[in-house]
């Protein structure tokens, strides 16, 4: 043996070699007889979840053999074999004088009431005749192990060794259904298998559960069915059926529905037909087999549930009054009135859906605010708005002629000599046209009505509504105000009106009449700009709109002004930025997207010199065309940057200016730069001073000197002063280039935003409420000091986390929270049918708190916060096809230069402040290359803060939108706090 271990000590691997030797001290080795001279064998068992495997050793032959499949030679289990021998460690096979045999193993059922009980056993014989059975009261092998020690010889085959798998700690006795389905199955492979000292066959196919309704005189009865073969039923789970043990199929039954089966069943009288038919079935027909004999139970139909609205108008008060209801069939066979099912036919009976019924109620008072079984009442425009607003749902009722849309009202204008004329029509059958029959309205009626914030205009006679021109109003109305102003009731302009002709003709994109054209600019739509020169060095296949983007930035540079290219995230900024680059280029960046600006200059402009400016040992190339940096270094090494007067400096991610005041927008002002261009998904995030900061940076003046710009445009657009919004939109827009995904990226799928409502939980609600009552005098204190809104926003934090996980609040525990669990709720949705996801909180502490519910649900995921090196890898590793189902990202980290296609649902656990960063967020799944469509869901808890800054930042966005045309959000006012806290 002494050649076989040096052998195998200079073949194996060191590792193998450490794991047979811990092998050799734990395993227990029994040696075999074999007729080949010279060769033996051995048995090595380990542990019960551990096979028997076979070790053939020949000396003589210096050769060795295992037949497990391990990929080692020589393997672990030939290494302690030799090492056991050596060691003198295994139990030699000797004559029947000197070791008892045993006889085997023995399985043995036996009845135990109605049950079955499980005894193992081991069998030896001390003669021919005797025969003692040692009882295993535990594992197998330690039984067979401790026999072998006592002097017996005990070799159990790998069938009986594996009946402890599924024993739980090795328990006997009366064992429940769940684990006989697994020792049956398990069973099916021992050879001997006795109940009451008989021995039986076991089939491993577990039987199925039948149940079965038939006629009884006056009513019904429901029980479990005979299935043939069967001759006795045991209480833990197994029967007796054709003569072998077999277990009963798992059926899921909850306790009071097996009672319901035992026996002869149960009897239910006529008058529980419904009961019977519509929860009791149903309720155990997706857990068991059901056969209705009965031919007297009432026809039951799975109908979806659906909305029905009645309304009934009120012609004196010229109103409808709107009850919604929940009703099944069409033709309808019953309805849900207050919460009990009413049938028109007894005969038909459909299976109720409360689940269903509830979500429809969810979704009417989502998207209406109506209440089912609740009559609402509406007047004039409102009960047209909400009549419009139902027009998905089925409305049944009186004859709504009176509150008929006929439609959008069309705008018309036209020159006829020197004069403008122009009518506002709406055409019964919806188009317009000479001859048609229609309805004409003044343009002072309209205008009117549209100043009062209405989007209808009641016609004339009863003969209906027609819907504002909304769209056309926004863009023209305030010019169309200031043209009939000046010309009163009549219809053609005299000539003296040259400046709101002028004005109305530019708004109206028509041909003015000839003496208005001299005073007509010149200035050519962006579309008809000439083609610009594109670089020789380009390697890019560019869209429709990237060119048109580059034409028009090349326009502005030719004319010594400065660019802020807008676009939607996605849409290719940088592509753009480089078909113009040319000269000494200076591009500043957030420092997480340096790598990849490299890359796209690699890819896009491959003979350009670069170089990165960055790290401790910086150093600023002076023989190269680009010099990337970051904003950190921008606002740290200004005095240097600005030594050099650059051809082009281009500000990537510019919202980071944003703020006038702040060291980094300073210095990007102090920059020298023959030409700039400012690169932004988000122009403006907080508020109209990002529009000055951009345009500081860019054309200096454009807008005055900061205070001008607060007393013309900031403070007047605030308090929603019309003339200064268009005033600023008129001098700012030649200078913005913003295109939409949805504009421009046909290619791209739709885009769904969804809010998930999350219920707190009656501690979470405790704990919210004491924070808000804790809270609200230093808030209160805060701003009478006017110490400013910013000041407590750190406060209002403490709220904001309260909403989320109370576990985030210092003092507080928790194990999870109502918002934690919808989140898996809808992540183990999106998982199951094939989606992947993107996670994103402000606190990585709350990702934290994420994580072990992931992985107690089986949701792989990865994660990137400000901690994370290997960005790069990460990503790539998500948008793989068999990456992880979840990406958990910090919105710092996340929001900035990710592409992430591979998730088509993104999910905003934490609503922010600024609903431009939840945007960005957003945007790291939805750009070209995009295949599916993308879901957006935001978590906001019920009834807390977070409802109230979403609202207050909608109409935020709102006020934007008439500003710049554009969504963002606006810093949070005083009376906005107060309106957050309800004070």
């Amino acid at each position: 043996m002494e050649k076989l271990f040096l052998l195998a000590r200079e073949m194996s691997d060191p590792k193998v070699w450490s794991a047979g030797v811990e092998l050799a001290r734990n395993a227990f080795f029994q040696e075999e007889s074999l007729h080949t001279p010279g060769d033996r064998a051995f048995r090595l068992l380990r542990g019960q979840r551990d096979p028997v495997v076979l070790v053939s050793l020949s000396e003589a032959n210096e050769i060795w053999q295992c037949d497990c499949s391990l990929d080692e030679d020589p393997c672990r289990h030939v290494i302690a074999t030799i090492l056991a021998v050596k060691q003198g460690k295994l139990v030699q096979r000797e004559s029947s004088e000197s070791r008892k045999v045993l006889g085997g193993v023995r399985h043995e059922f036996s009845r135990n009431g109605s049950a079955l009980r499980f005894d193992r056993f081991l069998l030896h014989r001390d003669s021919l005749t005797a025969e003692t059975r040692i009882p295993v009261p535990g594992s197998l092998l330690q039984a067979v192990t401790t026999a072998n020690r006592d002097g017996y010889l005990a070799v159990p085959t790998d069938a009986e060794l594996k009946i402890d798998y599924v024993l739980p700690q090795s328990k006997q006795g009366v064992l429940d259904p769940k684990t006989m389905r697994f020792l049956l199955s398990a069973l099916s492979r021992v050879s001997v298998v006795t109940l009451d000292g008989e021995q039986i066959s076991v089939n491993p196919e577990p039987l199925p559960v039948v149940v079965e309704v038939i006629d009884e005189a006056g009513g019904f009865r429901i029980r479990r069915a005979c299935i043939d073969g069967i001759t006795e039923i045991f209480d833990n789970g197994v029967a007796i059926c054709n003569g072998a043990l077999q277990a009963i199929e798992d059926s899921a039954l909850r306790m009071e529905e097996v009672e319901m089966l035992r026996a002869d069943g149960t009897f239910f009288p006529e008058s529980a037909a419904i009961e019977l038919a519509t929860r009791i079935i149903p309720q155990i027909q997706g857990k068991v087999r059901v056969q209705i004999a009965s031919k007297l139970l009432p026809r039951v139909r799975r109908i979806p549930p659906r909305v029905v609205i009645e309304a009934i108008s009120d012609e004196l008060r010229a109103g409808v009054t709107i009850t919604p209801r929940i009703m099944y069939g069409d033709p309808v066979i019953a309805e849900v009135n207050s919460g009990a099912l009413k049938l028109f036919d007894p005969r038909e009976i459909p299976i109720r859906e409360v689940a269903e019924e509830a979500r429809l109620a969810r979704v009417l008072a989502l998207k209406t605010g109506l209440r089912l079984d609740y009559p609402s009442t509406f007047k004039g425009e409102a009960a047209l708005e909400r009549l419009n607003q139902l027009k998905e749902w089925r409305v049944v009722g009186d004859d709504l002629s009176s509150f008929t849309s006929k439609g959008e009202l069309t705008a018309r204008a036209q020159v006829i000599g020197e004069s403008l004329l122009f009518t506002f029509h709406v055409a019964d059958t919806g188009e317009i046209g000479d001859g048609d029959s229609g309805h004409s309205v003044l343009a002072t009626d309209m205008l009117l009505a549209w100043r009062q914030g209405s989007s209808y205009l009641q016609l004339a006679g009863g003969a209906g509504w027609a819907k504002l021109p909304t769209e056309w109003l926004r863009e023209h109305g305030a010019a169309l105000e200031r043209f009939i102003a000046a010309v009163g009731e009549k219809e053609f302009a005299p000539g003296r009106l040259i400046s709101e002709v002028g004005e109305l003709c530019d708004s109206l994109r028509i041909e003015p009449p000839e003496y208005f054209k001299r005073l007509k600019s010149g200035l050519a739509e962006v579309e008809s700009i000439p083609d610009a020169e594109l670089p020789r060095d380009l390697r890019a296949d560019l869209r429709k709109y990237q060119r048109t983007g580059i034409n028009w930035i090349s326009f502005l540079h030719r004319h010594g002004l400065g660019a802020l290219l807008a676009d939607d995230m996605g849409l290719g900024k940088t592509l753009q930025a480089l078909c113009v680059v040319s000269g000494r280029t200076l591009v500043v960046c957030p420092t997480s997207v340096l790598a990849s600006w490299r890359q796209q200059i690699e890819l896009f402009r491959p003979s350009l010199n670069v170089s990165v400016y960055h790290g401790s040992r910086r150093e600023l190339a002076q023989d190269v065309d680009v010099i990337l940096t970051s904003y950190a270094l921008l606002r740290l090494d200004i005095d240097r940057l600005i030594e050099t007067e650059w051809d082009l400096v281009v500000l990537d991610e510019a919202q980071t200016i944003r703020n006038p005041s702040s060291q980094v927008a300073q210095a990007a002002y102090r920059l020298r730069a023959k030409k700039r261009l400012s690169l932004s998904g988000t122009p403006v995030e907080n508020s109209l001073d990002d529009l000055w900061s951009h345009f500081r940076f860019l054309n200096p003046g454009l807008l005055g000197d900061y205070q001008q710009f607060q007393q013309r445009f900031v403070q007047p657009i605030e308090l929603g002063q019309v003339g200064p919004t268009q005033e600023l939109r008129k001098r700012s827009m030649p200078f913005i280039m913003r295109r939409l995904k949805r504009d421009v990226a046909s290619e791209l799928p739709p885009k769904t935003e969804v809010v998930l409502e999350c219920e707190l939980s009656d501690r979470e609600r405790i704990v919210y409420e004491s924070v808000l009552g804790m809270i609200k005098d230093d808030v209160l204190e805060a701003l009478d000091s006017n110490r400013g809104v910013f000041s407590v926003l750190e406060v209002l934090l403490r709220l904001r986390q309260a909403c989320c996980h109370i576990g985030l609040l210092p003092g507080h525990q928790a194990d999870s929270s109502s918002k934690i669990d919808l989140l898996i709720e809808s992540l183990q949705g999106s998982k199951a049918h094939g989606h992947r996801a993107l996670v994103f909180s402000q606190w990585t502490t709350l990702l934290d708190r994420i994580e072990p519910h992931l992985e107690r649900h089986s949701i792989s995921f990865c994660r990137i916060d400000g901690s994370t090196a290997d960005r790069g890898d990460l990503v790539n590793s998500f948008q793989s096809p068999d990456g992880p189902d979840v990406m958990l990202l910090s919105l710092k980290a996340g929001g900035l230069g990710v592409t992430l296609t591979a998730a088509d649902h993104v999910y905003i656990v934490d609503p922010w402040w600024n609903p431009a960063a939840e945007d960005q967020a957003a945007d790291r799944a939805y750009r070209i290359g995009q295949n599916n469509p993308v879901f957006v869901h935001r978590l906001v808890a019920k009834d807390t803060i977070e409802e109230r800054i979403i609202q207050i930042q909608q109409e935020k966005r709102a006020l934007l939108a008439a500003a710049i045309g554009e969504s963002g959000s606006l810093a949070l006012s005083r009376e906005d706090v107060l309106r957050i806290l309800a004070v």
